[in-house]
């Protein structure tokens, strides 16, 4: 006779206890477990010292962590993914007012196969006989294995037509859903405005933006003819190329390059003047329309192109 395990979220949520370990599901902002964590907290009494125990904590172990709930995290990541930091994780975190224990995916799982076998640890054999730890002077091509070259997260940029600054795309500057939009746009993209700390400036910023364009004139130099750049080189500022460095903006922006390039020598004109002639202009976002480049995000916020629906 089979037996009905189901149950409310209240009474799955009356469960927990204060001084236990919960663990949470879910993958950074998906599939996460809201419902059961507003559950928890109506309770009128609840529970406290909390070990909460994720492979990536969202927002609903923000929640938990804003009502006084956790005293400990053991995660991999604590974030909102695009939409930034998860801000009473994080000033929590600052006061001292959580202990943050930083675990890896693998650390976790061994953990949690451990506790289910009844054993104090459980030993990880995935990294025995690999080479992944090791110096590579094959892989590098150099003596001692190490990199040529320094990875460099910011690259000098061109002195553009069209310079975009933070004014265009930061979310606390722009009162509607997405950016103004450009005429020529050649593609889109989406990411908070991610500043590391650097030698001489110690201070990071990770400032939520407003869904984007690529402006074609952010590739066209201003006194170059025949240049067109082609990743982290476009014409943006120190803050903007926070948002335009990642790597789905920067294919983007090489896909569209190659085609404008193409497109150059088939028409016999410079990439200026594709810019500035509407009718070129048309035909060139009409070639990226139909090689699969988004041109804008009307589909996203409701809105159409007009140029394309007129007449």
């Amino acid at each position: 006779m089979s037996v009905d395990r189901c149950v409310s979220l209240a009474e799955a949520a009356a469960v927990v206890q204060s001084g236990q370990t919960l663990a949470l599901g879910g993958m950074t902002l998906y599939r996460r477990p809201v419902a059961f964590v507003r559950a928890l907290l109506k309770q009128s009494a609840r529970p406290v010292d909390l070990t909460l125990l994720s492979f990536t904590a969202g927002y609903e172990s923000d929640l938990l962590v804003g009502a006084g709930c956790v005293a400990r995290t053991r995660t991999c990541y604590f974030g909102l993914e695009v939409f930034g930091l998860a801000p009473m994780f994080t000033e929590a975190a600052r006061q001292g007012r959580i202990c943050v224990i930083e675990e890896t995916e693998a650390s976790l799982a061994f953990g949690m196969r451990a506790h289910l076998a009844n054993v104090s640890f459980m030993p990880g054999l995935a990294w025995l006989g690999t080479d992944l730890l090791k110096l590579r002077p094959d892989v590098m091509g150099t003596d001692d294995g190490l990199s040529k070259f320094p990875y460099v997260r910011e690259s000098r940029r061109i002195l553009a037509l069209q310079r975009i600054v933070e004014q265009d795309i930061l979310a606390a500057l722009r009162p509607g859903a997405r950016q103004a939009g450009w005429r020529d746009s050649i593609g889109i993209g989406w990411y908070p405005m991610d500043l590391h700390p650097a030698i001489g400036n110690p201070r990071s910023m990770f400032e939520p933006t407003v869904p984007f364009q690529i402006p074609l004139g952010a590739l066209i130099p201003r006194r170059t003819e025949n240049l067109i750049a082609a990743g982290k080189n476009i014409g943006t500022t120190h803050l903007t190329n926070g948002a335009y460095r990642l790597h789905p903006v920067e294919w983007n922006i090489g896909e569209s390059a190659g085609a404008l390039a193409a497109f150059c020598c088939e028409t016999g004109a410079v990439p200026r003047r594709v810019r500035e002639e509407a009718t070129l202009l048309a035909r060139f976002q009409d070639r990226l329309r139909e090689r699969g480049v988004p041109l804008d995000w009307a589909p996203v916020v409701g809105t159409v192109d007009k140029r394309r629906t007129s007449g």
